[in-house]
């Protein structure tokens, strides 16, 4: 069923036109695509490009989205989940798990491992640290090996 679908969208929509635009560093907006059409065209994309990202109104969306293009075999998708921080709520328990999670999809990104990175608009307006700061507080460890933490 999933590959009469794919074959369907093939045929309905010009994909080696999309290579192109994005190809020459265009944009494309995705009008009038509803339910899981995305995803199919998204999933056709990956391994033409680097790290795709997409981006979504919201984080349920995101998350969807993400969902769907793992389920048509495409690896390398990572959500970028919002902080959900207000700025002046200074009496909010941070969620330290999603940091970790963001700071995971980071590592993957400059790693080259992410083929497609999904975020709603409030995930990618929350505050990141330099690139160059998140690569020298990175570590990597190996299983036997010694650290000595700095003071």
């Amino acid at each position: 069923m999933i590959k009469h679908i794919q074959s369907a969208l093939k045929k309905e929509f010009d994909i080696s036109a999309i290579k192109d635009v994005l190809a020459d560093g265009g944009n494309v907006q995705l009008i009038n695509f509803i339910g899981s059409t995305p995803p199919f065209l998204f999933h056709n994309l990956q391994g033409s490009f680097g790290t795709i990202f997409i981006i979504t109104e919201d984080h349920e969306k995101a998350a969807a989205t993400a969902s769907d293009i793992e389920q048509l075999g495409s690896e390398g998708v990572f959500l970028f989940p919002p902080t959900r921080r207000k700025p002046y709520d200074q009496q909010k328990i941070v969620d330290t798990s999603t940091m970790v999670q963001r700071s995971e999809v980071l590592e993957h990104i400059q790693s080259g491992d992410a083929s497609f990175v999904v975020a709603s608009i409030e995930a990618i307006f929350d505050k990141l640290v330099p690139p160059e700061q998140f690569s020298e507080s990175s570590l990597s460890l190996e299983k036997g090996m010694t650290y000595h933490p700095k003071n």
